[in-house]
């Protein structure tokens, strides 16, 4: 059995080897190597010549001829180069022909060869030309390729034409090419030979390795040339090809096209090192380049090196066999080794030149890997000395990078040191050697990487510094022409909520796009521009509250992330990507700046994108209302003359105007004035500016606008006519009649007894029995501390948080009466003006007694003043002198309990709805008499008011606004709520604090009654009401004046649950879980608390049924039978019975009922 099998592989393996030797015969026809010398047998040469190695026709191994061929098939191939054979039969033109080739029975004939030309860029001409030709049974002979040049002329590569245009198309190379050319004809007999014509010299070509196949017989096999298997008779690779190399991809020598490892894998280099450099000698010193150049390489390392093999690149030099360089050996390689043999050390010969002004040398080893380089150059860090003046170029330590000008010196001896150590040689000192570094060292001379260095780390920036570590701040930027160019800050009423019209705008006046992408706006509010954003030339951009409110119209329209515009004053900041701001504009609604964009509707305006926005002068107020976003700012239209009883009778509101009149007053510190233009109502108006002075009739152009119900003239443009004009004289009225709108502006004098000598803010007030009027402190601080004392007083007539007042202009303007008599009791040395009040009559003189005299001027002690005269009483009165019983020691439980300090918009204006409510927690009704509110505003509860136990009241700014309701209303007599915070504090009538709240309108205070319509409530009237987290913002607009304070709606909180309520906040227990709430169901839900009717019980549902269960929802299949009793038959319980029952049944019993 072995020897049957043994013999049946044998003879397997001998037939298939007969049939691969039979195809491969069969498939390659002919082959012509060189390889052996068949001149006269295999070929017949027309003339085989070398007259040197740029003159020949022959075969050669390539150390004869001038062409550097590379990639040839073995050792020897065919070369030639200008054929004209000057000794011989001086012919440009050659052959050689090839034995004749049998071919019978092939069917598809197929040339190949390789083809190279030493020459590639030039040497050929157009009457140069190389060919194959084949000739087919002496059919004669025809050209199977052709090569020549690509153009006509001389000087030319040698290209193969490729389509037999008579023009070369590939060009050919000095390493072989393989070409495969189909011949077209079949027949016995093939005769091919080489045709070529030169006729002068650099004309380089070669050829090797010709085969002809029968390409209709497939051969498998490697047909790569470059493979170790290379097969020349095949015809199909079969992927079969071997490539010895190193295999492993960590080596040095790693050969990725490799697949058999032949262990020549390098993983280290030898340190050998470019030691030294002479590259340029002193020539007048008769040290000539031609005899003195050389390089030295030093073995830095601990083994000999074999040598055979290595190579220069940048000067010619391959070292030769058997040459090594020991440890700490230095070799020489010299242009003429002569000048340095005979001194005990190698030297070798190179061919070419070191450069003077520099180049790059590089060892190579057998196996082209880069053992070492140096880019030297005479310039830089490099020292230039070498560059003629005799010294070489030397290596200060053999350590060091040697592409380092500074590891190098240049200062030995004429000539340098070859073969021998540097003259420089130093030891290594690490260190920072960067002299312009923070931490440089003088005395290092080895760069350890821990150089401190500062300067600019911004890649975008103009100084950027790669060298930097760290970032001085010095960074200069070349920042693109992007101008804020408009703000929305406080729309008015009219436009809308702020919330919702918002905006900035921002202008390119570059003239170039800009790609915003992670631009940001930062300080005002929050916004980066999205990936892809840009700007173009020309382009005006929005940025808004609320995008939707300006999208659709034509230009660009961003939405802020978060926050908002400040309504009085902030900085708004446009940042690059990189952090550096681009523009930045502080804004304000004060002077300098234009206050009518703050509610009054007109945006801020950039006057010209060309100015300065960082200076107020070159902003405007829009000239039409709500600006003009996405779009050219507005420019001013042609004002309208009117008299100033026009403006003050008829609304000329954000109207251009202009007007003349006098100046009657001037407030600098206000950047205010008055005009008059004649005696009456209606007369004067107030004017923002500055540069006049009393007396001067101005011409004023200028925007009127409603401030706070002052009407006003804003962004004015003024110019003085005349100057040193008479004043009209001041309106004679009484205290009460100040309060009128028509005197508003205009000059007006009254006189009246002080009533109240402080109302905060700078203001008191005076009192002639009609009714009080109130002084102001625009122009001078004067509120005098003795009530009762008569006072006349002049000024235009101001308004401002819902009062009339007038506005002393300085100290002239406030004249004292009184008795100006020393001789007198009552004389009073601060009078500047007698009223005939001076008098010696006895009696009581306080106002507050039951027995007040007002004609005494002398008390006699007989003053009777009821009141408290217990000291130990928190309403003691030292003043009475009988005691009335409304002695009290303990403060009433009033709180103050809401506070409404910043209407919404959509409620309207904070000087109509503004309002706070005081609550009695007490049980005991008390008298408010005299009780006054010390801060925040001004108010005096009148004489017999009071407030139930539970009784809430309110003090509005406004009393009209909430007067009708059921609840009890007060009138604040001067002043308002801050937007932004306040104290107010509730006094009784001997000044005790019965309740102070310092509210805020940040956390931990509720935000949301800042201007969003909810009020400032007290969640419990027990709590301390200054906790900030003791209050709400109330849960119905606008508060609840009047009334018990809201509470958040309650409900089912539970999304669980069958009732859930989305707008409940307080859970109030009412969650339905629907479900089974039966536990003998089978479906009994333990967390139902309402019964759904869903419960399901398991059993036997038919009646029949010994089992029956009445309970039963659900058959369970369960039913038992007694032997002959009637099977069930309507099953289905639907009052006949059928096939629908049939199968119920057979569903349920299979086929006997009973069982």
């Amino acid at each position: 059995m072995h020897i049957r099998f043994t013999n049946w592989v044998l003879r397997a393996a001998m037939l298939f080897a007969a049939l691969t030797v039979t195809q491969l015969a069969f498939a390659q026809l002919w082959t012509e190597s060189f390889e052996v010398d068949g001149e006269g047998t295999a070929y017949t040469s027309s003339n085989t010549f070398n007259d040197g190695p740029a003159d020949h026709f022959g075969r050669t191994d390539g150390t004869n001829v001038t062409g550097g061929y590379t990639g040839q098939n073995g050792t020897f191939f065919w070369a030639g180069e200008d054929l004209d054979d000057n000794g011989g039969d001086l012919d440009p033109s050659k052959t050689l022909t090839f034995a004749a080739i049998d071919v019978t029975g092939a069917t598809s004939l197929e040339f190949r060869g390789l083809f190279a030309t030493g020459t590639p860029d030039g040497g050929w001409d157009d009457s140069d030309v190389f060919m194959v030709e084949y000739n087919m049974d002496a059919a004669g002979w025809n050209t199977l390729l052709a090569m020549t040049t690509d153009l006509p002329g001389s000087n030319q590569g040698m290209y193969y034409d490729t389509n037999n245009d008579g023009i070369g198309d590939l060009m050919m190379t000095a390493t072989f090419q393989q070409l495969i050319i189909p011949i077209p004809v079949t027949g016995t007999i093939l005769e091919l030979r080489v045709s070529a014509t030169a006729n002068s010299g650099g004309e380089q070509f070669a050829f090797d390795n010709f085969q002809v196949f029968d390409g209709a017989i497939s051969v498998p096999g490697c047909t790569d040339p470059a493979a170790d298997n290379y097969n020349p008779g095949a015809t199909v690779d079969d992927g079969s090809c071997i490539y010895s190399g190193c295999t492993d991809s960590t080596a040095l020598n790693y050969d990725s096209n490799a697949n058999n490892d032949d262990g020549s894998c390098i993983f280290t280099l030898p340190n050998l090192v470019i030691n030294e450099i002479h590259y340029n000698g002193n020539d007048g010193a008769g040290y000539p380049d031609s005899d003195y150049e050389f390089l030295e390489i030093y073995n830095n390392d601990v083994v000999s090196v074999d040598l055979e093999g290595y190579y220069f690149v940048g000067v010619t030099f391959t070292f030769p066999a058997a040459t090594t360089i020991a440890p700490g050996e230095y070799v020489v390689i010299a242009l003429l080794p002569a000048t340095y043999s005979g001194n005990g050390y190698q030297v070798f010969g190179f061919t070419g030149a070191l450069g003077n002004s520099g180049e790059t040398v590089q060892l190579f080893d057998s196996n082209d890997l880069l053992v070492d380089e140096v880019a030297y150059s005479d310039t830089g860090d490099w020292s230039s000395t070498p560059d003629g003046a005799g010294p070489s170029l030397e290596l200060i330590n053999p350590d060091m990078d040697n592409n380092l000008g500074a590891s190098w010196c240049g200062a030995g001896p004429d000539n340098g040191t070859p073969g021998a150590q540097s003259s420089c040689f130093a030891l290594i000192v690490n260190g920072c050697t960067n002299p312009a570094a923070d931490n440089y060292d003088s005395t290092a001379n080895v760069d350890d990487g821990s150089c401190i260095i500062g300067g600019c780390t911004d890649t975008t920036a103009t100084n950027y510094d790669p060298t930097a570590t760290y970032d001085n701040g010095s960074c200069t930027y070349v920042l693109p022409d992007l101008v804020i160019n408009e703000i929305h800050y406080n729309p008015c009423v009219d436009q809308g909520d702020d919330l919702v019209y918002e905006f900035i705008e921002i202008y390119n006046n570059d003239v170039v796009a800009i790609d915003l992408t992670d631009y940001q706006i930062v300080n005002a509010f929050v916004f980066t521009f999205p990936a892809a954003s840009s700007i173009a030339p020309g382009e005006y951009i929005v940025i808004a509250i609320d995008a939707t409110a300006y999208s659709g119209n034509g230009y660009q329209v961003f939405q802020m992330t978060s926050g908002g515009l400040n309504n009085t004053s902030e900085p708004v900041t446009l940042v690059n990507a990189s952090g550096q701001t681009v523009d930045e504009v502080t804004y304000a609604d004060t002077t300098p700046w234009p206050s009518q964009p703050d509610g009054f509707c007109p945006s801020l305006e950039l006057i010209d994108p060309l100015l300065d926005n960082a200076d107020a002068a070159n902003w405007q107020a829009s000239w039409v209302p709500n600006g003009t976003p996405g779009a050219e700012n507005s420019t001013a239209p042609p004002a309208t003359s009117y008299t100033i009883n026009e403006l003050q009778t008829v609304d000329h509101s954000s109207e251009l105007i202009a007007v003349t009149g006098v100046v009657t007053a001037v407030y600098a510190s206000s950047n205010l004035f008055t005009i008059q233009e004649s005696q009456g109502a209606y007369s004067g108006i107030w004017v923002e500016g500055s540069g006049v002075a009393l007396g001067d009739e101005v011409d004023v152009e200028g925007v009127v606008i409603e401030s706070f119900d002052l009407t006003l003239i804003t962004g004015t443009t003024i110019v003085v006519q005349t100057s040193g004009n008479a004043l009209p004289t001041p309106e004679v009225l009484t205290t009460l009649g100040v309060n009128n709108e028509q005197w508003e502006g205009v000059l007006v004098v009254t006189i009246g007894e002080v009533d109240n000598s402080d109302l905060n803010f700078g203001e008191w007030s005076i009192n002639d029995g009609s009714g009080s009027a109130v002084i102001d402190d625009l122009g001078i601080l004067a509120a005098p501390a003795d009530l009762g004392v008569t006072f006349e007083v002049t000024g235009p007539l101001y308004y401002s948080f819902g009062a009339y007042k007038i506005e002393p202009r300085d100290d002239i303007d406030i004249v004292r009466y009184g008795c100006t008599d020393s001789a007198f009791a009552n004389y009073d040395p601060l009078a500047e003006v007698d009223d005939a009040s001076c008098g010696n009559i006895p009696g009581c003189t306080n106002p507050n007694a039951t027995n007040y005299d007002s004609t005494a001027t002398i008390d006699d002690g007989s003053c009777i003043v009821f009141g408290c005269t217990d000291d130990t009483a928190l309403n003691y009165d030292v003043t009475a002198t009988d005691d009335d019983g409304s002695c009290y020691f303990t403060e009433p439980y009033l709180v103050i309990n809401e506070i409404h300090y910043n209407p919404c918009l959509d409620q309207g204006d904070d000087l109509v709805f503004e309002f706070l409510e005081i609550y009695n927690n007490d049980v005991i009704t008390v008298d408010l008499s005299g009780y006054t509110f010390a801060q925040g505003f001004t108010f005096t509860f009148p004489e017999g008011a009071s407030i139930a136990p539970d009784e809430y009241i309110v003090l509005a700014v406004d009393a009209a606004t909430y007067s009708g309701n059921g609840y009890q209303v007060f009138q604040i007599e001067f002043g308002n709520l801050g937007n932004s915070g306040s104290t107010v504090e509730l006094q009784d009538a001997w000044g005790n604090v019965i309740d102070l709240v310092t509210y805020d309108d940040i956390a931990p205070w509720p935000t949301s009654p800042d201007g969003f319509c909810p009020s400032l409530e007290l969640i419990d009237p027990s709590t301390d009401n200054n906790d900030g987290t003791n209050w709400q913002g109330s849960w119905v607009d606008n508060g609840t004046p009047g009334a018990q304070n809201s509470t958040p709606p309650a409900g089912c909180t539970d999304p669980a649950a069958d009732n859930y309520d989305s707008t409940a906040v307080v859970e109030d227990g009412s969650c339905e879980y629907w479900g089974c709430m039966d536990t003998t169901a089978s479906n009994y839900d333990s967390t139902a608390n309402v019964d759904d009717g869903s419960c399901i019980y398991p059993g036997c549902t038919y009646p029949e049924a010994i089992n029956y269960d009445s309970m039963a929802n659900d058959d369970d299949g369960s039913c038992t039978f007694e032997l002959g009793s009637p099977c069930p038959t309507d099953l289905n319980n639907d009052g006949i019975t059928n096939s629908a029952d049939l199968l119920l049944f057979l569903g349920q019993f299979g086929a006997v009922c009973g069982s």
